[in-house]
């Protein structure tokens, strides 16, 4: 308060003058460890109080130690997810600000009823003043299988030493997560297990966005895949005040190690949520970088299977975009067909540029740009976001090249961006890739997308086509008992059969047949019915034929 503050200033001058080697972190030290507790005299505020009320006589006549926590450092199983039923690995760093600690005891406590402490007790030795203790620990925190996602979970460090010495601090860890932080470069971002991007969940909850030289550029990125008006499996905004989660996780976002990239993430889920479902199960994976040119975006892709028994036409997939440059939702966005990249800039000049770069070239592009200010827009009505209004965006094309440039101050602009019309058989799957892109300018984005675009081919991410136009790939794992996949890519839409035969020659199992577009797929085959042995998978493809021998092992 105003006039506490003037108290405590004095206070620290005197402490100041009293130790005068004392830097202003040991002045502030001295003052909070001599502080007297009065968490008695104000029982509901007990625990909420710092470490009391300032006592100038003891700040400048007492010697004590002061134990702070520098750094913690976290080990667990879901590479930086903390999943339920992990056991997580905490390690803190320790420094004495003060007067020697002799004997210094460390516990670990937590008021959670889902968290149960392992190793609650721990001796770090004696401990002398400006010393740091590194990786004291560990730890062992289990997380209960039962604890919601997401969730906030409040820890107690308490220190104890020269007998008389005691002192504690508090933090937060929030475990189970269903996403993971992306601060490896130029851009920050977020990578979920339900498909968004950005943030975890709606209303821009539970991630960073998208940020670049510390301005938030991102409210939502959602994915859409649909193949009807009443038929659009998503998480994105709704009509009805809220968002559809339609994706529901399968496997919990978590970290992969790779050489190449100085990020790598992936997560499973699927459209288990939506009443009238595609049977789709996504495999998404996110990757950044941490040197130039390859610094100032990160590259999202989506692994869409068909789960279902039936073929799936006219599939449309794409992502609901809202990217604010001007925080005053003053903005423009424009396509750019050269580089197949939408994007976001203030109308009024000198604000940073966001944008959303489309990565595979085998199939025709959307962009439909949409504000709700406008009379007749699929967001006019307080920006709900009705189904058939999702598959529109998606099905549309280029609907326009921008919008927000002629208004005299610029709009609240978002816009879908994708890929389609996709056909994706039983048990095959259909990949798409877009650039999370941020820069100074439209040269700077520019630049970062041709990067992404390279960088992106350089992966491998599109195969590359046979002299005869298809692709067919060993399946994987083979031999295989229950499951293998076959991968193949085809250069231009055509009717694609493949079918696997036993080793003389009779039809076991029809996989494709039908007229695909051109683009990879990949085939989930059952073996759990067959019979241990060799056997032949075949693709005929525009009047050409290749095969390889399957192995079923029991």
């Amino acid at each position: 308060t105003s006039f506490s503050a003037p108290l405590v200033a004095s206070a620290a001058a005197l402490v100041s003058a009293r130790f005068p080697a004392y830097d202003m972190n040991q002045v502030r030290e001295q003052l909070r460890v001599t502080a007297d507790n009065i968490d008695a005299i104000n029982p509901n505020y007990a625990g909420l109080l710092g470490k009391g009320r300032l006592n100038v006589f003891r700040a400048v006549s007492e010697s004590s130690p002061s134990i702070r926590n520098q750094k913690i450092t976290l080990f667990d199983k879901g590479k930086g997810s903390i999943p339920p039923g992990d056991t997580l690995r905490l390690f803190f760093d320790l420094k004495n600000f003060l007067s020697a600690a002799n004997g210094l005891i460390v516990r670990l406590s937590s008021s959670n009823p889902d968290i149960l402490i392992l190793d609650a007790q721990l001796t770090a030795g004696n401990v002398g003043m400006g010393e740091l203790k590194t990786m004291v620990g560990p730890f062992r925190v289990y997380i209960k299988p039962g604890i919601a996602d997401n969730e906030d979970v409040d820890f107690k460090l308490s220190y104890s030493a020269n007998t008389t010495y005691t002192d504690f601090e508090l933090f937060r860890i929030k475990v189970a997560l269903d996403y993971l932080n992306i601060e490896v470069n130029r851009i920050s971002t977020t990578i979920s297990s339900n498909g968004r991007i950005g943030y975890s969940g709606p209303d821009a909850s539970n991630g960073l966005g998208f940020i670049y030289k510390g301005e938030p550029l991102l409210y939502e990125a959602s994915l859409m895949i649909g193949n009807g008006p009443a038929r659009v499996s998503n998480n994105a905004r709704n009509d009805m005040g809220g968002s559809d989660e339609h994706f529901d996780k399968s496997v919990r976002v978590g970290k992969i190690d790779d050489r190449k990239a100085a990020f790598l993430a992936r997560s499973e889920f699927d459209d288990t949520g939506s009443l009238n479902r595609l049977d789709l199960h996504v495999k998404h994976s996110q990757t950044a970088f941490d040197t130039a040119p390859d610094d100032k975006y990160t590259i999202a892709e989506y692994d869409i299977q068909n789960t279902g028994s039936t073929l799936l036409t006219g599939v449309y997939i794409g992502l609901f975009i809202d990217l604010d440059s001007d925080p005053s939702g003053h903005d423009i966005t424009k396509y750019d067909a050269a580089n197949r990249m939408g994007y976001v800039f203030g109308k009024a000049g000198g604000t940073l540029y966001g944008a959303v770069k489309l990565l595979n070239k085998d199939v025709a592009p959307a962009y439909y740009p949409m504000s709700d200010q406008i009379v007749g827009d699929p967001l006019q009505n307080g920006g709900g976001f009705s189904m058939a209004e999702k598959y529109q965006s998606l099905s549309s094309g280029i609907k326009a090249t921008g919008l927000g440039e002629n208004d005299p101050n610029g709009i609240d602009v978002m816009f879908t961006i994708g890929y389609g019309p996709y056909t994706i058989p039983a048990k095959a799957s259909a990949k798409v890739a877009f650039a999370f892109i941020g820069g100074d300018n439209l040269a700077d984005i520019q630049s970062s997308a041709l990067a992404a675009q390279n960088k992106y081919n350089q992966l491998g991410q599109t195969d590359p086509l046979a002299a005869e136009g298809f692709v067919l790939g060993q399946n994987y794992p083979n031999p295989g008992s229950d499951n293998t996949v076959i991968n193949f890519t085809i250069a231009e839409t055509a009717s694609t059969t493949l079918n696997l035969y036993d080793i003389i020659g009779r039809s076991v199992k029809e996989l494709v047949n039908a007229n695909l577009q051109k683009g990879s797929y990949s085939i989930n085959v059952d073996l759990s019915e067959l019979e241990a042995g060799i056997y032949v998978y075949k693709m005929k493809y525009k009047g050409k034929e290749k095969s390889f021998k399957l192995i079923v092992g029991k």
